[in-house]
């Protein structure tokens, strides 16, 4: 987990240097022969190993021009107005390079709150603010990577594949085919833990000879598949089906940030994170159309990692520690009028980020859900930290040209 390794990486830089400045590119890769994105770190060396003072500020910098515009002769003030306002720890001119600067003791409140310190270049500290109108999303949901099984080939077979439907499984197998807010399995799993005994008792004849196919088969270094599949107390071509999701995220978000619903509990394959609701009685509808806010959308931009071609990394443990809004303050009326608002456009297609935030549908949602907790003065800072996290990210894959 990158993002649990870049903590404890910081966590250490700070006892032995007093970390000053921290300087990411909002505009692209600074090399493009590398897909990471650089980043530059400026310190002051400490007399020895010490705790960091709480007081003590780190500025993270965000240049917001690329190298080849601000390297170009005609350009030369835009370097120099970089330079000065680095050297100065001031914001000289934003649309060049934007400063945020926080004390130790609120970046560790942040990081408590488990948005990386990514979000820290986008404006975070509006989050400390409304701190007591989230709760943890382990509250209401357990949260579980879909099942991971290996050998997609045999798992999830093909239509047509002569299998009994006693040993086939519906699944959710890529959030690709997820328009809207809501989610159906589009595939079959092959989910059979009969023995090979109990399989011919039965005259399954259609599951033996799948596993037939592949039992002579060998992975790509020459071992077996009954080897490499093999698990303790299961059959080598078992795979079980209780991965089964209330809601779903994908563990590689674009340019749509979402949480979908099933209609039913539905089986996940690895590439999806689900959310399984604890309690029977729980109002699945509003905790599903609270994580679909823009904080819900600001929380999946802020646990993840970004990689160096635009790709966004989350994981099961990221999202576990994350936070949602509480349903717990808010009225009556006012859960009954987010679900409805919610519905207006949860079952159209679903459209980017950068886009559902100019229509009138989701903007009428947003306001609602804010004024229900008594923050609607926070959306612009919400919605701007949002898209320039998603901006930076994306810009980052010089191939991306949408």
């Amino acid at each position: 987990d990158l993002t649990t390794w870049g903590r404890e990486f910081f966590k250490v830089l700070n006892m032995y240097f007093k970390i000053n400045q921290i300087h990411i590119s909002g505009n692209g890769r600074w090399f493009s022969n590398a897909d990471v994105v650089t980043v530059i770190i400026i310190l002051t060396n400490k007399e020895g190993f010490s705790i960091p003072v709480p007081l003590d500020e780190i500025s993270f910098c965000k240049w917001n021009k690329t190298l080849l515009d601000i390297s170009a002769p005609e350009n030369s003030q835009k370097k120099e107005n970089i330079i000065s306002s680095s050297l100065l720890n001031k914001e000289l001119h934003s649309d060049e390079l934007s400063i945020c600067k926080y004390s130790q003791s609120q970046i560790n409140e942040l990081l408590n709150y488990n948005v990386s310190l990514n979000s820290m270049f986008h404006s975070a500290a509006w989050l400390l603010e409304i701190k007591d109108k989230l709760i943890p999303i382990t509250t209401f949901f357990n949260v579980f990577r879909g099942e991971r099984r290996g050998w997609d080939a045999m798992f999830y077979p093909e239509k047509d594949n002569g299998i009994e439907k006693k040993c086939l499984r519906k699944v959710l197998k890529n959030s690709r085919n997820i328009q809207s807010l809501y989610a159906r399995a589009d595939s079959d799993a092959f989910c059979c833990s009969y023995s090979i005994e109990e399989l011919t008792s039965e005259k399954l004849k259609g599951a033996i000879n799948w596993i037939n196919k592949f039992k002579n088969l060998c992975n790509e270094k020459g071992k077996l598949l009954p080897e490499v599949l093999k698990r303790s107390n299961m059959h080598w071509y078992e795979m079980k089906d209780s991965s089964c999701a209330d809601l779903c995220l994908t563990m590689n978000p674009d340019r749509r940030l979402f949480f979908a619903k099933f209609p039913v509990p539905t089986f996940i394959n690895q590439r999806l994170i689900g959310l399984k609701s604890k309690n029977k009685g729980e109002d699945i509808s509003l905790l599903h159309a609270l994580l679909n806010s823009i904080l819900g959308m600001y929380y999946i931009e802020a646990i993840g990692f970004g990689r160096g071609l635009g790709v966004l990394d989350i994981n099961k443990e990221s999202l576990k520690n994350a936070f949602m809004l509480n349903p717990s303050l808010i009225s009556d009326r006012y859960k009954k009028s987010i679900k409805a608002k919610f519905k207006r456009f949860s079952g159209r297609v679903q459209k980017t980020t950068e886009e559902e935030l100019k229509l009138a549908d989701r903007l009428n949602f947003e306001h609602e859900v804010l004024k229900a907790f008594g923050i609607d003065k926070y959306f612009s800072l919400i919605k701007n930290s949002l898209l320039s996290m998603q901006k930076t990210r994306l810009s980052a894959n010089p191939r991306d040209t949408r």
